[in-house]
């Protein structure tokens, strides 16, 4: 049995924790075929005006505005790419499985998946179950909650009760990885034109090359505060840095609009690996991170749940959250199933919020006053220390230096004591 996450930022295939298929929802015509999820994606910068992103999200079967080879509307397109990922599915399994589940977020409506599922048998996949994706990740994660992700062109919110039942589905935004995506580039790309004088758009090239590098360099902003960027042009390399705090402030009109509409609800978050991959999110809202096997590794478990008539499969709303094993491999945070961030810092008995005021550690040893904190930057806890002689120790490993990224879990130690990143819930 395989499970298929829908999402057109990243369809996957996987067949237990492992992915046999994975691409983008990105189509490039290229005279009368297409290419389609990445080898679309390393061209579409290219010839933009041959790139198809919006088909899964606008899925319809209304004509095309203008003519894609042998496509004629977006369920079209569509087809040729789920077609795509099946068939590479079955290369790496050697064989066509008999069933599959469907997991997709409860916001692309009725309508939407009626359309999907009959491409899907079109593409002659075996759908024996459909789930919400949302409620299939507070399964994994054992809790009630709100689930966030994000899609090419939306941002999703789900809350999911004590019961494991979806109790409401809505968009929190129609900026999604792309707008992001977008906005990151003009950054950079303005960052390399005043440093440089080199233009990255200037060339549909460069641009492609900038596109291509981007989703390394986001994931490289978890932990860094700056990041060397460099770009190729002719027989030159052109390198930048680029403070994480940039980044941040382009990005800034998503994440306000993400976390002003959450503060009108209670309850913990959960953000999807896609949404988690934006620098700063996490922190900001104090969220965890499901990972990006827990979809699979809670459908597989719950299968029996999730599983009924292939005729015309029931989309599941609800499954319980106690129903996966202590010994299933997910469930609980300490299984890795979510990855939570890190609220307080605690010394003894006595836990201290983070803060972006700080809260000092220890002196240096002889006597010789020294500054250590614990600081609050970017919604990341931060060890400082303003000399590289005080003996601490992180997790153990002898750490001399003046700034390390701390995150959950992990401990400090000094001539002072023993302090702990811990997470405090439903308290201060």
């Amino acid at each position: 049995m395989l499970i298929l996450d829908f999402n057109d930022s990243e369809l996957r295939i996987a067949d237990g924790n492992t992915v046999l298929a994975s691409e983008p929802g990105i189509a490039l015509l290229e005279g009368d075929r297409f290419l389609l999820g990445r080898a679309a994606a390393a061209k579409s910068r290219l010839n933009p005006r041959a790139s198809y992103h919006r088909f899964w999200d606008q899925l319809d079967q209304q004509p095309l505005n203008r003519a894609a080879g042998n496509a004629q509307t977006h369920a079209d397109i569509a087809y040729f790419h789920l077609q795509s990922l099946w068939q590479g599915a079955c290369r790496r399994l050697g064989a066509s499985p008999s069933q599959l589940i469907l997991a997709v977020p409860a916001q692309y409506g009725a309508e939407r998946l009626a359309l999907l599922l009959g491409i899907a048998g079109a593409c002659g996949i075996p759908v024996v179950g459909v789930v919400d994706s949302a409620v299939l990740a507070a399964a994994a994660a054992g809790v009630p909650c709100r689930y966030l992700d994000i899609s090419q062109h939306r941002v999703y919110h789900s809350v999911v009760n004590g019961n494991g039942a979806l109790s409401s589905a809505d968009e929190l935004s129609q900026q999604g990885l792309a707008w992001c995506y977008e906005q990151s580039i003009k950054l950079i790309a303005a960052q390399f034109m005043a440093e440089t004088r080199f233009d990255p758009l200037h060339e549909a090239a460069s641009e492609q090359r900038l596109f291509d590098e981007l989703p390394q360099w986001l994931l490289g902003f978890a932990r860094a505060e700056r990041l060397s960027m460099t770009l190729p042009a002719g027989q030159r390399q052109h390198r930048i840095e680029v403070a994480r705090s940039q980044l941040l402030d382009q990005l800034q009109p998503l994440y306000s609009d993400i976390e002003r509409k959450l503060n009108e609800q209670e309850g913990p978050i959960i953000l999807s690996h896609r949404l988690a991959a934006l620098p700063g999110l996490r922190e900001r809202l104090g969220a965890g991170i499901l990972s990006d096997s827990a979809i699979f590794a809670s459908g597989f478990e719950l299968r029996d749940a999730i599983i009924s008539n292939a005729e015309s499969p029931v989309w599941v709303k609800q499954l319980s959250l106690g129903a996966i094993k202590a010994d299933s491999g997910i469930g609980a945070p300490k299984t890795g199933a979510v990855e939570l961030a890190a609220t307080h810092l605690l010394c003894g008995n006595d836990a201290h919020p983070l803060s972006v005021e700080g809260i000092s550690l220890a002196s240096g040893k002889a006597g010789a006053e020294c500054s250590v904190q614990v600081v609050l930057e970017n919604g990341q806890p931060v060890l400082k220390s303003s000399s590289d002689t005080v003996d601490l120790r992180i997790n153990g490993a002898a750490w001399r230096g003046d700034y390390q990224v701390l995150q959950l879990g992990d401990q400090v130690e000094c001539d002072e004591g023993k302090y702990s990143l811990i997470r405090v819930v439903g308290g201060s």
